[in-house]
């Protein structure tokens, strides 16, 4: 059984190698994408988190106060 410090070396040897031939044009691709998906949750959740758009009459709050009111 290994030791953890080996473990973490193996670990780490693993990930900073690189691919024989150096990275594809589809690996670049993937990240390019990857990047624009966080890049646009970042930016709906900070737009809807200042701008939650409780007074627009189609958010879940109000189809509950509808419904109390009809109660």
């Amino acid at each position: 059984m290994s030791s953890l410090r080996e473990a973490l070396i193996q670990a780490g040897a693993w990930c900073v190698s690189s691919p024989a031939g150096g990275a594809s044009s589809l690996d670049y691709l993937f990240v390019g994408l990857s990047g624009a998906v966080v890049v646009y949750a970042a930016w709906k959740a900070i737009r809807h988190t200042l701008r939650p758009g409780e007074a627009d009459r189609h958010h879940i709050k109000w189809r509950i106060l509808d419904e109390e009111e009809g109660a």
